[in-house]
């Protein structure tokens, strides 16, 4: 089925083949799509306050993991949100500033969210935009909230999917639930050619390949390396941290200040 998207929010994507703007490859396994098609602009500020949005529809998009709503104001303004695993066609949500049990879609800041509530598309910069917790099914659980010196201004705790804590401003705006299409990654591709019209490349295995060309290749027979997973070049994978000791000193100060509070 084919939905109507406003051209007035959306926008044409290009497929670069994992290459910056040097032509290097910065992102392996990306080949290109067959096609450049376009896509949604989501609203991921939601600061539009106290004026109550009826869902008119809800379908997928290329280029994203989740389903995305069409929701119409009152005065007559329309825009595309996350959709909410729960909700349906006509169902009403909202963006308040009060002190409330949000709904499921609603959208508020942390400062007046409950501890404990599961939320979506939050702003990790207050202003900017939701930037963590997009993804199909994703979600992130509010657990604290810290001000400085008694004052209105302070950090809410978030516990990411990966189980990581962080801190956010209090003035960062919030989805309440979890993101839909939480059964994304159960999907099954059936075939090779879905992945390549999709613009990902084969991978082919270390282990498969020759000495030269990657540190797992060769032996007699079928062998496991007999080392570590490394990539080839020979640097550790497999959950090694990629975060530099300066960034992740920087961060460690961040959060002692955050306690202290």
């Amino acid at each position: 089925m084919v939905f109507k998207i406003y051209s007035q929010f959306s926008k044409k994507i290009k497929s670069h083949s994992g290459r910056n703007n040097h032509g290097r490859i910065t992102i392996r396994h990306r080949g290109r799509n067959q096609a450049s098609y376009k896509t949604v602009l989501i609203d991921i500020k939601r600061r539009l306050f106290n004026s109550p949005a009826r869902i008119k529809k809800i379908f997928p998009v290329r280029g994203r993991t989740a389903h995305v709503a069409l929701v119409g104001y009152h005065n007559g303004i329309f825009s595309y949100i996350l959709n909410a695993d729960g909700l349906k066609k006509n169902s009403v949500v909202q963006s308040r500033i009060t002190v409330m049990k949000p709904k499921i879609g609603d959208a508020c800041p942390l400062r007046v969210m409950p501890l404990g509530q599961l939320v979506h598309c939050v702003e990790s910069k207050a202003f900017r935009g939701g930037t963590l917790a997009r993804a199909a099914g994703t979600s992130m659980r509010f657990l604290s909230r810290r001000f400085i010196n008694n004052t209105k201004s302070g950090y809410g705790g978030l516990k990411l999917p990966s189980g990581k804590l962080t801190y956010v401003s209090l003035d960062s705006m919030a989805c309440s639930g979890h993101v839909s299409n939480r059964f994304h990654n159960k999907k099954i591709l059936r075939k090779a050619g879905v992945q390549r019209n999709r613009g990902r490349r084969p991978i082919v295995r270390g282990v498969a390949m020759n000495p030269i060309d990657h540190p797992h290749g060769g032996g007699e027979g079928k062998t496991s390396g007999g080392r570590h997973p490394v990539t080839p070049w020979g640097h550790l994978t497999k959950g090694v941290k990629t975060c530099s000791r300066i960034r992740k000193q920087k961060y460690k100060t961040f959060i002692d200040k955050i306690h202290h509070l």
